[in-house]
């Protein structure tokens, strides 16, 4: 077999994706056929929730760790360390968003009932309630944070889901090896590295080692608004990632 190279390294295969005739952007054209079956093969791997609108615009409600959350590469190469054993511990979070708590250890933040606000003077996020009653809150938040930790890790030991990986500013192949050598220490696991099309010498889809594929889309949604995903894009590469072998 011919090894055509790939950032610098080879790759085993590639398959192009078709042109993008569905042009979605925030909302589906009339007569699209939503594919919940495709989506629900699925399971983020953090960055942002663009993954998880993708999902849920094709009635796929997937429940995961990561669907809805902030979590970069780096966080979750720590807590595949360890199961993330630690999880939403009280003295590890930190105020991030309206509805969002940040756990120091694991680097990553979950939608939630924890609220914060913005100080008045320097309009940094601040914890909305006192301790107590904040308390009362992460108490009643940290087992659901654990049932969906317990879920994901129950997909990583049976590899029975494809884990999606993605970054705004890109992932190099050394990223996408070093997560995927993570993964398989639960398990020979399926990992999608999905990256913005500019800088990569490809486009579509390709196989770079057995169970490692990288694909190209022309942007990732902004972190500010998440929803805008290109989400006839996504359903391309998607379905080619199904449809091609992983070995």
């Amino acid at each position: 077999m011919r090894v055509i190279p790939l950032m610098g390294r080879p790759y085993l295969k590639r398959w192009p994706l078709s042109a993008d005739r569905i042009g979605m952007i925030d909302a589906a054209p009339s007569g699209y056929v939503f594919r919940p079956d495709l989506l629900n093969q699925f399971e983020s791997l953090g960055d942002n929730c663009e993954l998880g609108f993708v999902q849920r615009l094709h009635r796929a409600e997937p429940s995961s760790l990561f669907r809805w959350a902030t979590a970069p590469l780096d966080g979750i190469m720590r807590g595949l360390e360890d199961g993330w054993a630690d999880l939403y511990a009280w003295d590890e979070l930190r105020p991030w968003a309206a509805d969002m708590a940040w756990d120091d250890r694991y680097r990553c933040a979950f939608h939630g009932a924890i609220e914060c606000v913005p100080e008045p003077e320097t309009g940094h996020q601040a914890f909305a309630l006192p301790d107590d009653q904040r308390r009362g809150v992460w108490e009643v938040e940290r087992p659901k944070v654990h049932y969906l930790r317990d879920k994901t890790l129950r997909g990583l030991r049976t590899g029975s889901k494809i884990f999606v990986a993605k970054a705004n500013a890109g992932l190099t192949l050394d990223d996408c090896r070093r997560l995927k050598a993570s993964l398989e220490r639960y398990g020979p696991n399926r990992l999608l590295c999905v990256t913005p099309k500019a800088g990569c010498p490809f486009d579509g889809v390709a196989l770079v080692e057995p169970r490692l594929k990288v694909a190209t889309i022309s942007r990732l949604a902004s972190y500010h608004r998440v929803e805008l995903a290109a989400y006839g894009e996504w359903t391309n590469l998607l379905q080619k990632a199904v449809d091609t072998p992983w070995d």
